[in-house]
């Protein structure tokens, strides 16, 4: 009577948990990359699936406010009910803080404008009797910026050195 009451229980068991677990049931992920949010919501009202925008970032390869990458991927089988995590490209690009880069060596500043999120376009000498070779200024398509200004990340700025009148160009 054990023996039977055992395999009943676990019979019925492996039963509810085919039932819970959907068992066999897959639908197919939409290819959703390059869609805006409206266009989302429009695609999947009618199916059992829902997203959240877990992410991020600026680039020039897709229209703001577009999907860049999705999981799970396109075209893959997956319960019902599943929630598609997606990754947006933002409406702005990134901004990064200008570095204080005033009175540094070069030799120091150009490490430090790279790990701040901004390329060297040039080194510019100026005049200077206090320094030679140290950051003297930085310029920006061709104004001077200051330390604590905010530019788009990866763009480039010249280095203004001050170069002593007594040393040779």
């Amino acid at each position: 009577l054990i023996g039977v009451f055992v395999v009943l229980v676990v019979f019925l068991t492996v039963q509810w948990l085919g039932l819970y677990t959907m068992h066999g049931e897959t639908i197919v992920v939409p290819d959703i990359k390059g869609k805006t949010i409206d266009e989302i919501e429009d695609l999947l009202a009618n199916s059992d699936m829902t997203f959240e925008v877990t992410d991020s970032l600026y680039t020039d390869d897709y229209p703001r406010g577009t999907v860049v990458t999705q999981n799970p991927k396109p075209f893959k089988e997956v319960k019902q009910g599943r929630t598609i995590y997606l990754t947006i490209n933002s409406f702005s690009p990134e901004m990064v803080t200008v570095p204080d880069l005033i009175g540094k060596s070069k030799r120091m500043a150009i490490p430090i404008l790279e790990i701040t999120g901004l390329r060297l376009n040039s080194l510019k000498y100026r005049p200077d009797e206090s320094c030679t070779d140290c950051v003297v200024g930085l310029e920006y398509r061709g104004e001077e910026i200051e330390p604590g200004q905010l530019l788009v990340k990866d763009v480039g700025v010249n280095l203004i050195l001050g170069q002593n009148s007594d040393v040779p160009t």
